[in-house]
């Protein structure tokens, strides 16, 4: 969303150019049924090959050196530049172009950089292993020279390779700012059994494989505990 205000302030883009998930879906099955590529699960398919092309557009890869996941590689690459072309007709955008032209325009407008840097002198950013290399570059961009940037992460969390994450961002991190301090959690309260907050009221609790025999508010919701 961040990204998104950048261009949407900077180039008056509209939310009605902006792709949704299920308009992408739309525009990769048509392409998949005008090329007459087979599957036995065109859905699974589907989702594969925008995995593999948010991949390419999200680490700035060569689609022509790319090996898919999804399909064979001519296939993939008709489909994908297929798409990106019926994009541009029909003047869409999908998330990924939404991060590829806002680090265009940080990097060729020092400006339009220098606003955003003076407007985000201190950036904080939270699951920090799923980024990839273009959010990582625009955060750069955006960073220096103060390089006041905040990061928590888990590389053991890193869920989304799939579709472009680069954990190796958040393990590089004291290699790319040499200043930085790391602090370790080691206790995690998530998913203790329970805990309370400083003044005791509220108590949250794990629910699987436990005893009920009471409950407290919590927000507005109740949740059981065990005594």
């Amino acid at each position: 969303s961040v990204f998104y205000k950048i261009l949407r302030k900077s180039r008056r883009y509209e939310a009605t150019e902006i792709l949704s998930e299920r308009q992408k879906t739309d525009y990769i099955r048509e392409i998949i049924g005008r090329y007459g590529i087979s599957s036995n699960d065109i859905s699974e398919l589907s989702q594969n090959i925008i995995n593999d092309i948010g991949n390419i557009k999200g680490n700035m890869l060569n689609a022509q050196e790319y090996e898919p996941s999804c399909c064979k590689k001519e296939e993939f690459i008709k489909v994908y530049n297929a798409y990106n072309l019926e994009l541009k007709k029909d003047g869409k955008m999908d998330f990924d172009d939404i991060l590829r032209e806002c680090y265009l325009l940080l990097c060729e407008n020092h400006t339009i950089l220098e606003q955003w840097r003076e407007l985000y002198k201190y950036i904080l950013i939270d699951e920090f292993q799923d980024i990839n290399r273009i959010q990582m570059n625009i955060i750069e961009l955006l960073a220096s020279p103060l390089n006041n940037i905040f990061v928590v992460g888990d590389d053991d969390q890193s869920i989304y390779a799939f579709r472009g994450a680069r954990p190796d961002f958040l393990l590089r991190f004291p290699t790319l700012y040499p200043a930085a301090k790391k602090v370790t959690l080691n206790t995690n309260l998530i998913y203790s059994d329970y805990f309370s907050d400083q003044t005791g009221n509220q108590v949250y609790i794990k629910p699987e494989n436990m005893q009920f025999t009471g409950a407290y508010k919590v927000r507005g919701s109740y949740y059981k505990i065990s005594t």
